[in-house]
């Protein structure tokens, strides 16, 4: 990346993994289609947005901050050997401390599957009404010549601003989680659109290193871009889709990046059968997860010694799953949605919902 002549300009990829095959196809294809209005590297993050049940996407990208608005049909000149350089690592993470945890995460066990007798909490049908009344509203606030707004083949709002920064110095803010939160909150207020109900949010980040390629030192992270998911609950208890439901907030030091908005509205059931159905513990499930680990670990290591599995947190959560409310336990090491699986809460099957 430093020398001259045809020396790279930068790579693109995953830290951890990348996604599964189907939906690693999906993003490979929104890249493509990113990158013909704007840089490479811009393009990657776009095909990669944050939300809630897709955090494990790991997107990462390391470039040569000259370079970083190389375009498809049109490449930046290369810098010449020993000239000032600066090579950037960007990766999307997220904190173990994160607002997914609560209370509830742990020591619950099968009764909790009936938390209010035999009722829970399913989505509404979508309001296309509502959806269109709220589309025509954003228009006026968000379009701008480098952004678009769309609805989705979820009926979700999506919003993109490709007015990108990539390689600038000083992108760096500094907020809490609560902060982020706020500030989150604030922009959905100003534009009508703040989550209502019950709820918890989420917060993970676009973070950057410096690479100083005259040692081993790697800087300390800035983080550049939070994202905020807002999702529902009912009685503490997650309320989840494979069909992209929640807030998804991503805004830089310059503002609004990133809007998906699918805010249904929920609707109390009751089922007989959800009091009689049999049912898998927490404990159960910690052990089908532990086990899940432990053969992915196994699958994974070069060396015969196996290191001990590490501890998980169990939730319960109803997810819907092709429309239907399933209730699940939320298997992963820290409470969160960035490295978990789903056991259904009736059956013991692992269920994928990403």
């Amino acid at each position: 990346m430093l020398g001259d002549g045809e020396r790279i300009h930068g790579f693109l990829g995953y830290h951890d993994g990348a996604p599964p095959e189907e939906y690693h196809t999906s993003s490979l294809d929104d890249f493509f289609n990113y990158a013909e209005g704007m840089s490479i590297i811009d393009a990657w993050k776009n095909a990669h947005p944050g939300g809630l049940l897709n955090l494990d996407k790991n997107w990462a990208v390391m470039y040569h901050s000259a370079n970083a608005n190389d375009r498809i049909t049109a490449f930046t000149d290369t810098t010449a050997s020993g000239s000032e350089y600066t090579i950037y690592l960007e990766r999307f993470e997220r904190d173990d401390a994160s607002f997914v945890s609560s209370s509830v995460l742990n020591n619950m066990s099968a009764n909790s599957l009936a938390l209010n007798a035999n009722t829970y909490a399913v989505f509404a049908e979508a309001d296309v009404n509502k959806i269109n009344g709220i589309y025509s509203n954003l228009q006026s606030k968000l379009l701008g010549e480098n952004a678009q707004l769309k609805i989705d083949e979820y009926n979700r709002i999506v919003y993109n601003n490709f007015e990108g920064h990539t390689g600038e110095a000083d992108l760096g803010l500094a907020l809490s989680d609560k902060q982020a939160v706020a500030t989150a909150l604030q922009q959905l207020d100003a534009l009508g659109i703040a989550p209502d109900g019950d709820y918890k949010a989420s917060v993970s980040y676009v973070r950057r290193y410096e690479m100083d390629l005259n040692s081993d030192v790697i800087s300390e992270p800035e983080t550049i871009e939070y994202n905020v998911c807002f999702y529902r609950t009912y009685n503490g208890i997650d309320l989840l889709s494979d069909q992209g439901d929640g807030i998804v907030v991503s805004f830089d030091k310059y503002g609004l990046t990133n809007l998906q908005y699918k805010w249904r509205d929920v609707q109390i059931v009751t089922d007989a059968e959800l009091m009689t159905a049999n049912t898998v513990t927490s404990e159960q499930a910690k052990s089908i997860y532990l086990a899940n680990v432990e053969k992915n670990a196994q699958n994974n290591l070069e060396e015969t010694n196996l290191e001990e599995p590490q501890d998980s947190i169990v939730s319960l959560a109803y997810l819907e799953i092709n429309g239907e409310m399933r209730p699940v336990w939320v298997c992963s090491p820290d409470g969160g949605y960035g490295n978990h699986i789903f056991i259904d809460a009736q059956s013991g099957e692992q269920i994928s919902a990403v």
